[in-house]
């Protein structure tokens, strides 16, 4: 797989964990207190981020969509055990493990773009050399 299709592949992934957010803010998250509004906020942050990782090549983006599929999932995990801004749900429905499953794919093909991309470049010191 190359660099491009992995992050063609990690941009489905964000974009999918984002409408899954978006889905349960519609379907009543959104009268949920700070998490409704921070439901609505993933929604768009994964927007914005699922677009500049498929259009660049940047690692900087890329990190960017790694810490934002961490911190989703971190918050799903902690709404499943001590709870997020006092909210606590102690059932694994099926939106959440589809989410789980969209952070942690995010995770992965945004390392491995990543990884990928450092392999293709030259190293620093031959780049210095040639010149």
């Amino acid at each position: 797989m190359t660099a491009r299709l992995t992050r063609l592949l990690a941009s489905a992934l964000l974009l999918a964990g984002g409408v899954i957010h978006y889905e349960l803010w519609n379907s009543g998250y959104r009268n949920v207190p700070k998490i409704g509004p921070l439901f609505l906020a993933n929604f768009g942050g994964s927007i914005v981020l699922a677009a500049a990782v498929l259009l660049s090549r940047r690692a900087t983006v890329a990190v960017g969509g790694i810490v934002f599929a961490t911190g989703s999932l971190t918050a799903l995990v902690l709404s499943r055990t001590v709870g997020v801004f006092g909210f606590t749900e102690t059932v694994w429905t099926t939106q959440a493990i589809r989410t789980l499953a969209a952070e942690v794919g995010a995770i992965a093909a945004l390392g491995c773009a990543l990884t990928m991309q450092h392999r293709q470049r030259p190293p620093l010191l031959h780049t210095i050399r040639a010149r």
